[in-house]
């Protein structure tokens, strides 16, 4: 009986650490929801994750006081529709992410305001689709 408890709390333990998100991990919470999703200040990086994607979202990176672009990276080869939203950025479509590669796409510079991607689910259905992203903050000359 011991030893089941403690292969139990063995289990218990490293599957908090196996799935266990940090704030800069995002997902929405409905996976058929077209939604927005404001970025944390705090996350210079992180990863976008969606289960069973439908539909759009849209991540929110609040403005930095710094000329800011959004980059991103595949992490796994599903590919999104992905478009940049900024006002005056003319919802331009960004280059689909290419699998296993380290290509990164960002968006135009932004500045004194917030940066805007939509990121719509494709018509392949899919179990998961995820991207990593990092801000670019330009130094003001």
């Amino acid at each position: 009986m011991i030893r089941i408890v403690c292969l139990y709390g063995l289990f218990a333990i490293s599957g908090a650490f196996m799935f266990d998100r940090g704030p800069c991990d995002l997902e929405p919470l409905n996976v058929h929801s077209n939604t927005e999703i404001p970025v944390p200040k705090t996350c210079a990086n992180g990863t976008f994750l969606w289960n069973y994607p439908r539909g759009h979202v849209v991540l929110l990176f609040e403005d930095y006081g710094r000329t800011t672009a959004v980059c991103l990276y595949d992490d796994d080869g599903y590919s999104f529709n992905i478009y940049d939203i900024t006002p005056g950025h003319h919802m331009a479509h960004m280059q689909v992410l290419e699998r296993q590669s380290d290509r990164r796409m960002c968006t135009a510079p932004a500045t004194g305001q917030p940066v805007k991607i939509r990121v719509d689910a494709t018509e392949r259905n899919a179990y998961q689709g995820t991207f990593k992203f990092y801000l670019e903050l330009m130094t003001p000359t």
